[in-house]
């Protein structure tokens, strides 16, 4: 028996079913039986051969095929198994004065059938008589179980035994896979609490998990914490930092693969700097839109003055709105406005930005952008080039 383990790639068929393996008996116009129909039937039959080898002969042959013993299951690991058998004793098919002188000894192939437990087909394996007796399965999933079933062909005859009997067996406990659902939960200005849900333990019972923190620009990451829980308090950090967390489960086996990073930034420890003065966007007679830069963690408030009607007329319009950009309504044609943003965090409120000036058009006169188009060169020098651009809406 060959020790040589070959590990060959699945053959693109169909699923194995003993009804779709089934001998059809064709009988020719002379009474002999010719070469059977197989499902799936095979493309490579050789013609002349078929000829070569009468009714009785066949029988003969496929009895042969269909003492093809069991496979034996010789060693099962996590992710793979091998798996030898008995060759069909082929010695005296091709000798001279032998059953079968038309049929060599190369030809006979063994196909090998996995099936899930409960009945999934998983794959089909061939090995050539040349290749020895033993097949390294691979690509199985951990602790789950298998079984598998052994056939001997003769491809090129059309000729495909009975299936052997099915050899259970079960693959041994693998590590972990991946924790899951890894996110954020909370954020202080020193701290960060993560959580995740347990993965499948591959049939090894999960010991910890540990977590491990980074830059959000660095792949390989530092161990922060290690547990049975499902939630990690990541602690001692630094206020308004980010930082890329990943966690893994661990059992008797190994460590599971790291859950997909995510990065986040603790809070701020102080109020915000006062930001820019905010930008018009764009001003009719009654509407002006406004717009400014954004910080993180801050909600904004705008507030408005409105010149006509004294130092004192300020007016909070939008108070603690999360988005970046206002729109102030219902205002007076003609009349000019100034505009302002206060930043608030979970510290307090930044400084009010500087004043941006708004003068409303005249009633009915269509929306005035003030965003100057793109400049162009009109004119160049020897020392110099003249530039042009335009302000739509501006007189």
């Amino acid at each position: 028996m060959s020790s040589r383990i070959a590990s060959s790639p699945p053959l693109a068929v169909p699923p194995f079913h003993p009804a779709l393996y089934t001998v059809n008996r064709k009988w020719s116009h002379n009474g002999k039986l010719t070469i059977p129909d197989l499902i799936p039937t095979s493309s490579s039959r050789n013609e002349e051969q078929e000829t070569d080898i009468d009714g009785e002969e066949w029988d003969k042959v496929r009895e042969m095929l269909g003492r093809i013993l069991a496979p034996q299951v010789v060693r099962v690991g996590p992710t793979d198994a091998d798996i030898a058998w008995q060759q069909l004793d082929t010695s005296e098919a091709a000798a001279s004065g032998g059953p079968f002188p038309q049929i060599d000894a190369s030809e006979f192939t063994y196909q090998i059938v996995l099936f899930e437990n409960h009945g999934r087909f998983v794959s089909t394996y061939r090995c050539e008589t040349a290749t020895g007796n033993k097949l390294r399965l691979c690509q199985l999933r951990p602790n789950t179980d298998y079984y598998v079933q052994l056939k001997a062909c003769l491809e090129e005859r059309g000729l495909v035994g009975e299936p052997s009997q099915p050899v259970c067996f079960k693959t041994a406990p693998g590590r972990p896979e991946a924790p899951l659902m890894f996110r954020c939960v909370s954020r202080g200005i020193e701290y960060l609490v993560v959580a995740w849900r347990p993965p499948n333990d591959n049939g090894a019972s999960i010991v910890n998990y540990t977590v491990y923190i980074s830059k959000p620009s660095d792949d390989v990451g530092e161990k922060v914490w290690e547990g049975r829980s499902c939630e990690a308090r990541i602690t001692n950090l630094r206020p308004a930092t980010s930082y890329r967390l990943r966690v893994t489960a661990a059992n008797r086996i190994g460590e599971s693969a790291e859950t997909a990073p995510i990065v986040v930034t603790t809070r701020s420890d102080c109020p915000p700097s006062a930001p820019p003065p905010p930008n018009v966007v764009s001003v009719n007679a009654r509407c002006v839109k406004l717009s400014w830069s954004s910080s993180l963690e801050c909600t904004y408030s705008v507030e408005m003055h409105d010149v006509a009607a004294g130092p004192n007329a300020i007016t909070v319009m939008k108070d603690r709105i999360a988005s970046t950009s206002a729109q102030i309504v219902d205002l007076k044609p003609g009349y000019e406005y100034r505009f302002r943003v206060i930043a608030h965090n979970a510290e307090g409120e930044s400084p009010r930005s500087d004043w941006t000036y708004v003068r409303m058009t005249g009633r009915g006169t269509p929306d005035r952008i003030l965003e100057p188009t793109k400049p162009l060169a009109v004119a160049r020098g020897r020392n110099k080039f003249d530039v042009s651009w335009k302000c739509p809406g501006a007189k």
